[in-house]
């Protein structure tokens, strides 16, 4: 499960009349199997973790922290409840030894005052997305623990069905839950409300959970874009087995599914601004020069970043969010690439890749431009391969992502 490293997020927000009153909301992440150099403010050179230097440079960063336990549940209990886990019975038990498994008939006595707990004392609404695992029963749920709300999975997520070893119980499929409700129940209950934020998640984890697709798609609010998203993602996986089952050429078949697909979903995003006066004026632009290096180089200088994009949107025929991934992603590869496609020089390009990073649309992103890796892949990759990979990328993006 994808829930930051099976991170404990406990989010905590506080509802007062007057804002003046209001004591600060915090957040508190709790990561599991993180190592102390696994993130550049540590000194990682492999990971990058712009958010997290943010913090570590606009907050406090400190260099020294113990914590009372080296596993999972007997740390979060301490962290939940602010007393040792040997205290409050967390850090050893007779069928689970140190961590709880699953359908144990042990957790954390409802009796233990939380830190939500606490806090709701203080007017604050409470809430823990991520990994509990300090019971998976119904009395230890958060819910039943001072948490108003609780997204996420009751133990840890290597914890998936099979037939215990130790004492033969029978261990069920990962639940994924909202408060005290499994998920794939909670799908196929037609009445119920999901939150925007949570149809979306699902959605997204419908990719590996085959048992969510079926309710999702039924689903009557399931809203418009999420289902084009799935569309495309059925496709691709249709795809995968036509090629694996019969003698297809893969680019015939990409361009049969990709027309097939646009047309059901009707997803032409171009059309939509195809009669503004910034549109008309990149078209023009385009007639007129190409996507020529020296025309984008100008625009970037003044300052036209969405004259910039629409004239490579326009000029290489790509679609406008692909066209942002590609010229203001930090290594410079994919704009490599397009320079390559469209006859710009090396000379050129750096020039483009320089005023790219400048004109990122996240100024708090600062990356060093290093051409050690955009070079390698400018020099190798031949001008016909490249125009290859960009007519392959002017298929739809969501379709390409899964090939």
């Amino acid at each position: 499960m994808k829930l930051l490293l099976a991170s404990l997020v406990l989010v905590l927000s506080l509802q007062l009349t007057k804002a003046e009153e209001r004591p600060p909301n915090f957040i508190v992440i709790f990561c599991d199997n993180l190592g102390y150099g696994d993130i550049e403010p540590f000194g990682s050179k492999i990971h990058r973790t712009p958010h997290l230097n943010r913090m570590a440079a606009e907050g406090r960063k400190f260099t020294h922290f113990c914590v009372t336990a080296g596993v999972c549940t007997p740390s979060r209990a301490s962290i939940i409840t602010g007393s040792y886990s040997q205290r409050v019975s967390m850090h050893l038990n007779d069928r689970d030894y140190h961590v709880l498994r699953p359908v144990s008939p042990y957790g954390l006595n409802p009796d233990e005052e939380t830190i939500a707990e606490a806090l709701k004392k203080h007017g604050y609404a409470t809430g823990i997305i991520g990994k509990w695992h300090l019971g998976d029963q119904p009395d230890f749920l958060p819910t039943r623990q001072g948490f108003d709300w609780f997204f996420g999975v009751p133990y840890s997520d290597d914890m998936t069905e099979r037939i215990w070893s130790q004492d033969g119980s029978h261990w069920p499929p990962l639940p994924l839950m909202e408060n005290e409700t499994v998920i794939e129940q909670l799908l196929h209950n037609q009445g119920a409300e999901i939150a925007q934020e949570t149809m979306s998640y699902l959605v997204e984890q419908s990719q590996r959970v085959d048992s969510f697709r079926n309710p999702l798609v039924r689903r009557q609010d399931l809203p418009e874009p999420l289902a084009k998203q799935m569309y495309w993602w059925v496709s691709a996986a249709l795809r995968t087995k036509i090629l694996e089952t019969h003698s297809f050429d893969p680019d015939h078949l990409d361009d049969v599914m990709a027309s097939a697909v646009e047309a059901a979903v009707h997803t032409d995003d171009r059309a939509r601004n195809s009669g503004t006066s910034t549109t008309q004026l990149a078209k023009q632009l385009v007639g007129q020069n190409g996507c020529s290096a020296d025309l984008l180089t100008r625009l970037l200088r003044s300052g036209e970043i969405p004259l910039f994009e629409q004239i490579i949107e326009h000029g290489a025929e790509l679609r406008r969010p692909l066209v942002q991934r590609l010229i203001y992603e930090p290594g410079g590869e994919g704009l490599a690439i397009l320079c390559r496609a469209l006859g710009h020089s090396a000379e050129e390009f750096y020039g483009l890749l320089e005023l790219c990073r400048k004109a990122h649309l996240n100024p708090a992103e600062v990356y060093p431009v290093s051409r050690k890796s955009p070079e390698i892949v400018y020099e190798r990759i031949k001008p016909q391969a490249a125009r290859l990979v960009l007519d392959r990328w002017r298929r739809n993006p969501d379709y390409l992502d899964l090939l």
